[in-house]
């Protein structure tokens, strides 16, 4: 009867570890998301590559290699250069795939912190609408007017260019 109840726990959860559409499950939450491989901008010129095995077999070794590698061609196809900063491997488990993340720092040939068109046009919108969290926070009067204007300032001097 045991055995019975434990397969039937584990079934679900092997399933939804299969699928890749994103599903949380309401007990684990994001556990059994597959990551999302690619290159993406996080801020201030930081960078992160993943790059995620096909199933569980995957050598994590050569995942990471794989990141390094897609960090490079990223630098080469913007003319950048990066400095690595970590790199995250996640080991396959029941329901979880293998993966890597290498984060980085990416710099102009002058030594400028890099950031290419499409991720300023990202940071914008990500100010902007932080500017609006702000405000409402302001409005429910979580945030003090002070604190408000402090915060608005410096978040406007980085959309202006200031």
């Amino acid at each position: 009867m045991k055995k019975l109840l434990l397969l039937l726990l584990l079934v679900p959860m092997i399933s939804f570890g299969q699928d890749n559409e994103k599903k949380k499950s309401p007990i684990l939450g994001d556990l059994f998301q597959k990551p999302v491989p690619g290159t993406s901008y996080i801020s201030n010129g930081d960078y992160k590559v993943v790059k995620v095995g096909k199933n569980g077999f995957t050598s994590t070794k050569r995942l990471g290699k794989e990141a390094r590698e897609a960090m490079n061609v990223f630098a080469q196809q913007n003319n950048f250069t990066v400095k690595f900063a970590s790199l995250e491997i996640i080991k396959a488990g029941l329901g979880i795939y293998p993966s890597a993340t290498v984060y980085f720092k990416a710099y102009n040939k002058d030594g400028s912190i890099a950031v290419n068109d499409a991720d300023k046009k990202l940071e914008k919108q990500n100010i902007v609408a932080e500017l609006k969290q702000i405000k409402e926070l302001l409005d429910t009067g979580i945030l003090t007017q002070e604190e408000f204007d402090k915060k608005a300032a410096s978040l406007k001097n980085i959309l202006l260019g200031n």
